[in-house]
């Protein structure tokens, strides 16, 4: 079966193969759901197994849109205890509306009982579509406006998550991520982890624009590969480690965690996590060698000033 609506407010089942401004059929819960130009939702329990389909009186949903709705789309909670109803207008307001349990398909239609669960406000948005995903994890409007993009959310209460429906609105805008001006900047970056989980995750929308992989990126990786080469060095030589050799070693360590740190690779972050473990004990003694060096150029910085006051006197 095909629905249709026009602006006149005609809504046509198809067979085979104020104004409406969007339409939507669930065939499997037998439900009919039309968006009207001025703000208000017209919702239909129908029976499509006969032959014409029948409908039963219209619901209307009033008193929360002020704006043409473009946006309809059904889900059934995780329980399969109630439908939901998700309506979008043009001007960027969403509501969540909770009906009763899906009908089956023998039952004959009754009027649906609707009622308003949640309305949440986008603004600058100009809603025209909006759907769940298949797995029910997300949900997402589609934008006319600035972005001409597509806004998520997770959801939850749809296909086997439970919780509420929505969080707060997405971010609208992106900015470009800052882009690393030097190597120090490029280890302390985040924007590796960031796009990753951007990209694999999907959600939620992250408000950067990420770049490219950074020119810099290679020659943190080529440090990173000459540490690990260092490391496996100092640990195959087997003679007995004195303080320096220590110290050498949680050099390596540090510089090993402080260029791994926000590294995308699973591997980099095991090592990271190592050396981080391996510094914590190691860290009285570090300490205690800057002091002993401290020392020793007090003492340096004491010979120098009084070979210059020496000079100064003669």
């Amino acid at each position: 079966l095909l629905v249709t609506g026009d602006e006149y407010g005609t809504l046509c089942v198809w067979r085979e193969g104020g104004s409406v401004s969007a339409c939507l059929a669930e065939i499997s819960a037998d439900w009919l759901a039309a968006g009207c130009g001025d703000g208000n939702v017209a919702v239909w329990q129908c029976t499509t197994s006969t032959s014409p389909p029948s409908f039963s009186t219209a619901q209307v949903l009033s008193g929360v849109h002020t704006a043409r709705i473009f946006g309809l789309t059904f889900a059934v909670t995780s329980n399969g205890g109630s439908v939901l109803l998700v309506t979008g207008d043009e001007c960027g307001t969403l509501c969540v509306w909770r009906g009763a349990p899906p009908p089956s398909l023998s039952s004959p239609p009754s009027p649906p009982s609707f009622e308003q669960m949640q309305k949440l406000s986008v603004g600058g948005v100009y809603i025209v579509d909006c759907a769940f995903s298949p797995s029910g994890c997300a949900f997402g409007i589609a934008d006319l406006n600035n972005s001409k993009g597509v806004c998520y959310w997770r959801s939850s209460g749809v296909a086997g998550v439970s919780g509420g429906i929505m969080p707060p609105p997405p971010i609208q805008s992106r900015t470009p991520f800052p882009l690393p001006k030097g190597l120090i900047e490029e280890c302390l970056s985040e924007c590796e982890v960031e796009k990753m989980q951007a990209e694999c995750l999907a959600l939620p929308s992250y408000p950067y624009s990420f770049p490219s992989d950074s020119d810099l990126r290679p020659h943190v990786t080529q440090l990173l590969s000459h540490l690990a080469q260092l490391q496996t060095e100092e640990e195959e030589e087997g003679e007995e480690k004195t303080e320096r050799d220590k110290a050498r070693m949680s050099i390596i360590h540090m510089l090993t965690a402080a260029l791994g740190l926000y590294s995308a690779d699973h591997a980099v972050q095991k090592r990271v996590e190592a050396s981080l473990s391996a510094l914590l004990p190691a860290l009285p003694s570090l300490l205690q060698l800057c002091k002993d060096n401290l020392a020793v150029m007090e003492v340096v910085e004491d010979s120098k000033r009084e070979g210059e006051e020496e000079e100064e006197e003669e």
